[in-house]
């Protein structure tokens, strides 16, 4: 019955072995939406810059803010900055669309909210009407209706009463950058191509060696002792049927950063947001122009109607009647440094036409 067992049991060890050998030598890293550096750089160039911007209360007849600033404005969370409430409101909007904050009221009047982890956050839909909320759910918990202000982006009534983050949108092309961003990842992580290979003139067993105690297979072995000679500055002792050969040229490589541009710009493209400002590698050449071009569509089409706007709209409808909320956006719409930079830059090019 022994004899009969070890056949089996010799088979499972050697298997396991090489799955083991193979896993330790595996380095692959699991890329998320939230691992990618150009999610992290969206939304930290929009949260920085929204919020930097000044956030006031105007009359809604005359356009002009009001002596005595709602604290709403001045400070919506007292625990905290304005900043620090808008910058967290802008991200938990990039990232789940939602920015669920809670209200605290004090007689009639609002006083503060807060804005509240989305992860946390939890509504159940009108049974007579999915786009609009029954209930709000904190922790589990029911919360009413006006117990929490949610700003929401992408609001599509097909989906229901909640927002859709903006990186939905552009999930396959994402999904295709964060590939070629992993590839180069485990490529350098396990040194690039070699600069040398070791080639055998026979088939090698990818089963580990019985004598070694390590478990390396053939090639294993061969590499750690060519591996530890060149470390040591000593000749390698490698048997016959072992030759070295130039390594492979890096084409793949120069192929993968392509790609990785391409998703890029995919990225930036599906987002609203021209690739010069997401620091993509955009076709063609930039000048302080175009820079200054590009700037102002995004202002226009993108950071103001996405972002700006309907952050103010969600806290018009906390303040008191007659009363708008506005960001200063004079520090966003001053182009005059990029233009005079952009025609300092073209006044060489014009002399020398002139010469010409």
């Amino acid at each position: 019955m022994d004899g009969d067992m070890r056949p089996f049991r010799r088979k499972r060890s050697v298997e396991q072995r090489i799955q083991a050998a193979a896993q330790a030598r595996m380095s692959t890293v699991a890329m998320t939406v939230e691992d990618l550096p150009i999610t992290q750089g969206l939304v930290q160039l929009h949260a920085d810059l929204v919020s930097s911007l000044e956030l006031t209360a105007l009359d809604e007849r005359t356009g002009r803010p009001v002596n005595d600033q709602p604290e709403l404005v001045v400070q919506p969370d007292p625990r905290e900055d304005r900043e620090d409430t808008l910058h967290k409101m802008v991200q938990a909007l990039w990232w789940g669309g939602n920015a669920p904050c809670s209200v605290a009221r004090a007689g009639a009047g609002l006083t503060s909210i807060r804005v509240l982890n989305p992860n946390q956050v939890g509504y159940e839909p009108d049974p007579f009407d999915s786009t609009w909320l029954r209930h709000w759910y904190l922790d589990g918990r029911p919360y009413p209706i006006d117990a929490i202000q949610n700003w929401k982006l992408n609001d599509d009534p097909r989906r229901g009463p909640m927002g859709r983050s903006p990186f939905q949108n552009a999930k396959s092309a994402l999904d295709v950058y964060g590939w070629a961003y992993q590839h180069l990842l485990t490529y350098f992580a396990q040194g690039g191509n070699p600069s040398l290979v070791l080639k055998s003139s026979r088939v090698l067993s990818p089963a580990p060696v019985e004598e070694d105690t390590a478990g390396r297979t053939e090639a294993q072995i061969a590499q750690d002792a060519w591996i530890t000679s060149r470390q040591l500055f000593a000749p390698a002792v490698l048997d016959p049927q072992w030759s070295i050969e130039g390594g492979p040229e890096p084409q793949d490589l120069e192929q993968i950063v392509r790609v990785l541009e391409f998703a890029g710009t995919e990225v930036a493209r599906l987002t609203n947001v021209p690739p010069s400002i997401a620091n993509v590698l955009a076709a063609g050449s930039l000048t302080y122009s175009t820079t200054a071009d590009e700037l102002r569509r995004w202002l226009l089409l993108q950071l103001g109607p996405t972002w700006l706007k309907r952050i103010e709209r969600g806290f018009t409808r906390l303040l008191p009647p007659g009363l708008v909320a506005r960001f200063d956006q004079d520090s966003l719409t001053r182009f005059d440094v990029l233009e005079n930079a952009a025609a300092v830059a073209s006044a060489p090019v014009a002399q020398l036409r002139a010469v010409a």
